[in-house]
């Protein structure tokens, strides 16, 4: 399955993707960072960059 996690980076949104992961199942998440996307990526995880403005 692909799954998109919004908040990927915090202590939930982590865990839940170890867990999908482990299942075997495709996971993409958003971050505010590129660094923070370069370290999803050396767990597997596709991650994309983005900042809502209003989100703060």
């Amino acid at each position: 399955m692909d799954v998109f996690i919004i908040g990927i980076t915090g202590k939930i949104g982590r865990l839940l993707a170890q867990e999908l992961l482990a299942q075997g199942d495709t996971v993409h998440g958003l971050v505010r960072r590129d660094e923070q996307r370069t370290d999803l990526a050396a767990q597997g995880i596709h991650a994309l960059v983005g900042d809502p403005p209003n989100c703060r």
